[in-house]
């Protein structure tokens, strides 16, 4: 068998596994919304399936935004993406305000999602924050860019950690999993409903 290392994936028994903090960045985000006072807060998801391939993220991700409201007044409105591309995001937002127009902030599953909302926000003529708050997840470059409040994941240290994993692998030894932190970027696409 070929060595292999698993990067951002559900853990598999013999393999190590590069991930990160998902849940706890994800409620971190939440609870950043409620702290400014958002109760109805509408959630642009990752594809759902079992065949879409972020959904060890999906699963961690709305664990904890659930978490983060429980005991609180909050309630999350959840709209499926069918990809993760700016256009199903702005198209999400616009069906998730219609359906649901309390909401005042959307916690999106990637900036790439957020991005989208961010279109769709201006498209409606919507302040952010002052009318929708956004938040999103991964602190992909352009985001500082677009002011994205978001939760930064660091992608060049989990190459780095892949790497150690695979040379650690190939000398014989085995290598353990590494789970890396999150942390919440507060930029100013969040705000007061």
């Amino acid at each position: 068998a070929l060595p292999a290392v698993l990067v951002d994936q559900a853990p598999q028994p013999g393999f190590p596994l590069i991930g990160i903090e998902d849940e706890r960045g994800a409620e971190a985000a939440a609870r950043h919304l409620l702290e400014w006072g958002h109760r109805e807060i509408g959630v642009l998801a990752l594809p759902f399936g079992p065949n879409a391939a972020p959904n060890v993220h999906l699963r961690a991700r709305l664990h904890g935004y659930r978490r983060a409201l429980r005991g609180s007044a909050g309630q999350l409105y959840i709209g499926a993406s069918p990809d993760n591309s700016p256009e199903s995001g702005e198209r999400l937002t616009r069906e998730l305000l219609a359906a649901q127009p309390q909401v005042t902030a959307l916690l999106c599953m990637s900036d790439v999602l957020a991005q989208g909302a961010l279109r769709a926000a201006a498209g409606a003529g919507l302040r952010v924050p002052g009318d929708l708050s956004v938040v999103g997840y991964d602190d992909i470059p352009s985001s500082t860019a677009l002011n994205l409040t978001t939760v930064h994941q660091p992608t060049a240290e989990k190459g780095l950690e892949a790497g150690r994993a695979m040379l650690a692998l190939l000398r014989g030894e085995t290598p353990p999993s590494v789970t890396l932190p999150t942390r919440l970027v507060v930029r100013g696409s969040s705000g007061a409903p």
